[in-house]
Parts: structure tokens; sequence; C-alpha cells
């Protein structure tokens, strides 16, 4: 394993010098640069060098690591950089349900994982029907003017795209994402986006697990989104039973609001001049996650 290491490492080195335009330091006999220009160079030739040993430590990290089935798993750890396990590839599907104040509840579903040791899809849908008005009044209190609507429609969105490695290792992986979006919520008349976000996992000891994520969606011409999860987990085997708190803030550009009063939902206004609806909104996460 040390020699595989020594050798990647000697590889990577060679191929930048090889590409490299031009030596660090150009000193001509007669000819020395100015202290500035030194100074300059030496600051380039450190970035350089530390471009190098980031370039070749996400390469040892990703390539050579292995996974376990889940977890905690008694065969081999979950990530490994021993031969314990010619598994190359890892995934998790999970199911849950979010209530948050002032947005209602949202069922999600989400696949995602590495293919091949770094890099796999990230998918993702969720969706739900409103029967009933879920917003605050002007107190962040339920206003007691909810009506029920006879036909609800289905608000939505599905995420299609893949996820990459930042680094790897028993303790803790750092992931980050980049998602075509699909909204289909019949508000919106512009349906496709993106999304990028990134995602942390960890199992500091057994049973537990906790995961962070960051995500930021964006449907030109109709709304930006921030949001945090923030997880903690329970494994049963390949099971992972989780609940955690979400935070979304958001920003709508097409749609615009009068300010809730007691009593009433918010009233739509076609005026540009008015200010757009921000909403910001929180609450709490639960589900079951299947490692794989």
């Amino acid at each position: 394993m040390k020699k595989r290491i020594l050798q990647l490492v000697c590889m990577t080195l060679a191929v930048t010098m090889l590409f490299a335009e031009e030596p660090a330091f150009k000193i001509q006999a007669g000819n020395l640069s100015s202290r500035e220009e030194n100074i300059e160079e030496a600051n380039s030739l450190f970035i350089d060098f530390v471009g190098i040993l980031l370039a070749g430590g996400w390469t040892i990290n990703n390539l050579f690591c292995t996974f376990s089935d889940y977890p905690y798993s008694p065969e081999a750890p979950y990530v490994s950089f021993k031969i314990d396990t010619d598994k190359t590839y890892r995934f998790t599907l999970d199911s849950s349900l979010s209530y948050a104040y002032d947005a209602g509840i949202t069922a999600q579903a989400t696949f995602r994982g590495f293919l091949y040791k770094f890099f796999g899809p990230c998918l993702e849908i969720e969706g739900s029907t409103f029967p009933f008005d879920m917003g605050l009044n002007s107190n962040w209190t339920l206003s007691p003017a909810n009506l029920v609507d006879d036909n609800p429609e289905f608000f939505g969105k599905t995420k299609l795209g893949g996820i990459f490695s930042i680094f790897q290792s028993q303790g803790a992986s750092l992931a980050w994402y980049l998602q075509w979006l699909y909204d289909f919520s019949p508000e919106y008349s512009q349906k496709s986006g993106f999304a990028v976000g990134a995602v942390l996992d960890s199992y500091p000891v057994k049973p537990i697990g906790v995961h962070l994520r960051v995500d930021y969606q964006n449907l030109p011409g109709e709304y930006s989104l921030n949001q945090f999860d923030a997880q903690i987990g329970f494994l049963k085997g390949r099971w992972e039973f989780f609940c955690g708190y979400q935070l979304r803030t958001s920003f709508v550009s097409d749609e615009h609001s009068e300010p809730y009063s007691d009593g009433a939902a918010p009233t739509k206004v076609d005026d540009p001049s008015e200010p757009c609806d921000d909403m910001f909104c929180h609450g709490m996460t639960l589900g079951l996650r299947m490692h794989m």
C-alpha cells in the first residue's frame, strides 16, 4: 500500500512539472529579478506546491478507498484504505416526511451514492398536496381562517444530477453535488432550474450517524431557495432511522404578496413595486434510510 502511494505521488509531481509553462524562478547571470518579482514568484511556487499536495491527497483518498455494505459493519470499516474488501460502490436510499411552519408537510425520497468510489448519481423527488392553507399570521401563530380546498393541487419537484467526493474517511465524508431541477408546481411558468449543495456524513460512534446538508435551488425568474438540514440517525444493520431539523429561506422573484394579517392568508398582488415574498420557515424531519 505504501509503495502504491509513493508511486502515485511521484507520478503526480512528474505530470505537474511536465506541463508547467515556465519555472517558478527565472534567475539568469547578470539579470536577477527584483525583490518584488521574487516574492511574487515565491507565492506562485507555494500555490503550485499546495495545489500538488491537494491533488495528490484527493487522488490517494478517493482512488484507494473501498467500502463495506453499511456503517459499523462487522466485516470491514465502512470506508477503508486497506484491502479489506473489493467493493468500489456505496449508495443510500431514504424516504422522509418534513413539516415546516408556513410550508406544511412534504414527502421526499432520495437516492445518492458513488457508482465508482468518488462519483455517482444524486436523485431526489419531493411533493405535497395541501387540502388547506398552512399559513401563519403576523404573530407567527396558525391562522384560524384556514380554508379547505375542494380541489387541492400537487406541488413538487424532482432533481436529477451527480455527486462527487471531496474527501472520505471512516469518521466523516464530505461531497458536493450538482442537479437539474424540474418544478411541477402549477403556479410557475418556468419549470427548469438547477440545484447545488454539499453533504457531510459522519459515523462517530456506534450506532450514531450525523448528517449535515446545505442546498441552494434556483428556478430562473421564479424563486431561489436555501435549505439547511441537520440530522441524527440510529443504525440497526443497514437500516438507519433518522430525525432532524430543517431550515428554509426563499426569495420569490415573480410572485408578490401583501404581508400577513391576523386571521387572513396572504393576498397576491400584481404591482411590481410591492416587495417580493421572502419566506423563512423551519421544522422537523423524520425518515428511514437504507445503506447499500
